[in-house]
This record gives C-alpha cells, sequence and structure tokens, in this order.
C-alpha cells in the first residue's frame, strides 16, 4: 500500500504520482478504495527521486487535480508549486499519506537540503529530510505547506522523513515517458 501524491497530465493521458517502488512488478494494479486506477506504466528509482505515475484504468475514473487528503473525511487544495532552489532548511513542511493522514497530518521542518540514502540498492540524492513522522504505507503521500506544493514524501530514517523534491519528480517523469509532464491543478 502506498500513497497519492498529486495528479499530473503528458498533454494527452492523466497520471496519479507516488513512490517508484510501489510497483513490484508491471502487472500491478492499483486502486483507490474499491475505484480501479490502472497500472504503472513509467517508474524511476535511483538519483533525486523515487516516482512512478499511476494510470490507464477505466475511463470514468476521475481526476482531480489540486487535491490534497488530508485525512479520510478532509481535503486542502494546492494552487502553487516549489522549484528546489527555493527550499530552505528550517521551512516548514507538512506531509499527507495514507498511513499517518488517518490520524492528522504530520508537520516538519526541512533539516536538510541534500540528503543522500541508498535504499534497496538504488542510490538517491538531493532529497529532502524532515522532522515529520512518516511510517509504511505515506510512501507517495503529498508534501507541501499551504497551497504549496513541494514533493511526494519517500520514507523515514530514524525519526525523521525524507521526501523526493517537486521540480527533480517532474524532470525524472519527463524523462522516462519522453514527454512534458505538468501538474493537473
Amino acid at each position: 500500500m502506498c500513497s497519492v501524491g498529486f495528479m499530473v497530465s503528458d498533454g494527452t493521458n492523466k497520471y496519479v504520482v507516488t513512490s517508484g517502488h510501489c510497483r513490484p512488478d508491471i502487472s500491478t494494479y492499483f486502486n483507490q478504495g474499491t475505484t480501479n486506477l490502472g497500472q504503472m506504466p513509467f517508474k524511476h528509482q535511483g538519483g533525486n527521486s523515487d516516482v512512478g505515475i499511476i494510470g490507464g484504468g477505466p475511463s470514468n475514473v476521475t481526476y482531480q487535480g489540486g487535491k490534497i487528503y488530508l485525512t479520510s473525511t478532509t481535503s486542502g487544495k494546492y494552487e502553487i508549486t516549489q522549484n528546489a532552489s527555493e527550499d530552505v532548511v528550517g521551512e516548514v513542511v507538512r506531509m499527507s499519506g495514507a498511513s499517518t493522514a488517518t490520524n492528522s497530518e504530520q508537520m516538519g521542518t526541512i533539516t536538510n537540503k541534500n540528503f543522500s540514502v541508498s535504499v534497496d540498492g538504488y542510490n538517491y540524492t538531493k532529497l529532502r529530510l524532515a522532522s515529520y513522522t512518516s511510517v509504511g504505507g505515506d510512501s507517495g503521500g503529498t508534501v507541501y505547506n499551504g497551497n504549496k506544493l513541494k514533493g511526494i514524501n519517500m520514507g523515514h530514517s530514524g525519526t525523521s522523513a525524507f521526501y523526493c523534491q517537486l521540480e527533480y519528480v517532474l524532470i525524472d517523469l519527463s524523462a522516462i515517458t519522453g514527454k512534458t509532464i505538468n501538474i493537473l491543478f
């Protein structure tokens, strides 16, 4: 189980963004509740991001851009994005994931803008280390503050969490799909 980060489009197709490590194999189907969202046709692991996009589900699936799921009954909305160069150590970040969001959104601060870690044989750099809480199932969850989208949650290390910065996520998605990937607001 993983979390929904945000929605994107390649100009033709719409996708759900989550962590790439959430796909055990290409034939895995993803669901949101009882709704089939499709498979993860593209994923990237290593370097600056751990990201995958889910799509190709039934045509009746509604992709609601801009939505942040805060709890099972409430949501917020992102309206702007933050580039990597704008991140500041000490800046407040929030995370909403499938496991922790059932209690409340998680809040912390950025403690390192260039965190490196090796996970499952993949080496990552330029991740953001933050002091919010993250547990299993939160991977791919939305990282934001207020109405500003900042990235997707990747994992945790001790009492800290780390996330992939939005700018690097979009660069890597565009590279693996061969198309420009844009956020749906």
